[in-house]
C-alpha cells in the first residue's frame, strides 16, 4: 500500500473515532457551560475518563 493511501486511511480512521466524542463534548459544553466553569477539574477528569474508556474498548475490539 502506498504512503499516501496509508495516510488517507489514517486520517479517516481518526476522524471516525474522534468526531463523535468531540461532538458529545461540544454538546456538553453548550448544555453545561456554567457547571463546567464552576467545576472545571471534575469535568476534565470526566472527559479524561471518557477517552480512557473509549480507547480501552477500541483496543479490545481491534485486538480481535
Amino acid at each position: 500500500m502506498s504512503l499516501s493511501a496509508v495516510l488517507l486511511w489514517t486520517v479517516f480512521a481518526r476522524v471516525v473515532r474522534i468526531a463523535p466524542v468531540f461532538a458529545l463534548a461540544a454538546l456538553a459544553r453548550v448544555g453545561c457551560a456554567q457547571s463546567i466553569e464552576r467545576h472545571a477539574t471534575r469535568w476534565v477528569v470526566l472527559l479524561a475518563s471518557v477517552w480512557f474508556v473509549f480507547y480501552v474498548v477500541y483496543f479490545i475490539r481491534m485486538g480481535r
